[in-house]
């Protein structure tokens, strides 16, 4: 039995910073509540709140992403620090 996935790290921003996350190859405007690192990963997934639009509707989504998948909103692509 393996054991289950626990947080190791995290920081947090207070307040939220203003992000985009990458969904489906669109960036859509979102914000980043912190970083965080669990026992079952190597690498920090940011822990993200955004809406995306759907053939349905508005669709909203509170998930934790690889670095790659989030960037700043603010920000040009080439001023986007690395892995951020």
């Amino acid at each position: 039995m393996t054991e289950p996935a626990r947080q190791v790290d995290e920081r947090r921003y207070d307040p939220p910073r203003n992000v985009e996350v990458e969904l489906a190859g669109q960036w859509w405007p979102g914000v980043q509540h912190a970083w965080r690192l669990t026992s079952d990963r190597d690498f920090w997934v940011a822990d993200v709140e955004f809406s995306a639009q759907y053939d349905w509707g508005l669709g909203k989504h509170f998930q934790c992403v690889p670095p790659e998948r989030v960037r700043l909103a603010d920000a040009e692509n080439g001023d986007q620090p690395p892995g951020w």
